[in-house]
């Protein structure tokens, strides 16, 4: 019998011989897609990871920065590229449950497009206030909002952001109302809270952790199941009195939609591998990232987080009537 080489590989691969098909990957670079400018968490992040997870897959691992519409435009290049593995996405709220909750003219769906890899780092959420407002804890700032209803000020890093999101979400957990200044990015929040031109922000807490241990701000209470090692004094929203209202920046790697299983499976365990490596972990503490627990980094985990902060974003998009276009 003749039979032709494609016949023969084919049929290694059904008797049980998938090595032979997935040998191949990696045999040349790989790119992750940051769709934000260098310097911010999700690219120092990728880097990290790029790295480490480049050495494990012995392959180049490259990192590209793809910046606009909140991450939009890096995320609609990795769900339109081949889904080979070759091109993934730093995936995080803005891209992955923001831009989709509350904009209508993205070209992706950021379920449908795209395959979770690995939950890389969460962030908690805090709120943090000038040292000028009258109060000390999360209650006495409820209290206080609550008798002057539309007259504090809080930042967030933008409309239609992920703590803008957050700051709309605590207004309504406590039925109190705020005067939004946002700004274009969570750095530029910070100066304004220490001089007193704003009297709160909304932010992560690895953004205003330095301010805070330094005397110059107060954070209230971190959005968090647990306290943050950044600032283990500081209570969770849950100990200050205001219960179950957990919010947090995410940030992990995505593939397009139909990228081989094998592939998948090859990029999560190098990335698991990495994020479990001490020398990692050190180094995403140095830069205040939470790397999750073994289990969460799993993709299943991964998916279960984007479905849930995807519906979250729409609930508190649509209680605020907010809207976003280009």
């Amino acid at each position: 019998m003749n039979f032709s080489r494609r016949v023969i590989l084919g049929s290694a691969f059904v008797a049980g011989f998938p090595a032979i098909a997935q040998a191949a990957f990696p045999d040349r670079p790989i790119r992750i897609i940051v769709p934000f400018a260098a310097g911010g968490n999700v690219d120092l992040q990728c880097r990290i990871l790029a790295e480490r997870m480049g050495q494990l897959l012995k392959a180049s691992i490259v990192v590209e920065n793809r910046t606009g519409a909140g991450g939009a435009i890096g995320a609609e290049v990795v769900a339109r590229s081949a889904p080979d593995g070759y091109t993934l996405l730093g995936g995080s709220n803005g891209p992955m449950t923001v831009s989709p909750a509350l904009r209508t003219d993205l070209s992706y769906d950021p379920i449908a497009d795209f395959a979770p890899i690995a939950l890389t780092s969460r962030v908690p959420m805090v709120l943090a206030i000038s040292k000028k407002l009258p109060v000390n804890t999360l209650q006495e700032f409820i209290t206080h909002a609550t008798a002057n209803p539309t007259k504090i000020t809080i930042a967030s890093s933008g409309t239609g952001s992920s703590s803008h999101l957050v700051l709309l979400d605590f207004g309504l957990a406590t039925k109190t109302s705020y005067v939004h200044v946002p700004y274009r990015g969570a750095s530029a929040t910070i100066p304004d809270l220490i001089s007193g031109n704003v009297d709160a922000v909304v932010t992560e807490v690895s953004n205003i952790s330095g301010a805070h241990t330094a005397g110059q701000v107060k954070i209230l209470g971190v959005a968090a199941a647990a306290r943050s090692g950044l600032v283990p004094e500081v209570p969770t929203f849950a100990q200050a009195g205001l219960h179950d209202f957990i919010a947090f920046s995410f940030c992990g790697l995505l593939a397009p939609a139909r990228t081989p299983a094998a592939v998948l499976q090859a990029l999560h365990q190098a990335a698991a591998t990495s994020l479990a490596a001490a020398d990692i972990r050190k180094k995403f503490e140095d830069i205040g990232l939470e790397i999750p627990d073994p289990q969460d980094v799993a993709p299943d985990r991964f998916s279960a987080v984007l479905n849930r902060e995807l519906a979250a974003a729409r609930r508190i998009g649509a209680s605020a009537r907010i809207q976003l276009n280009n």
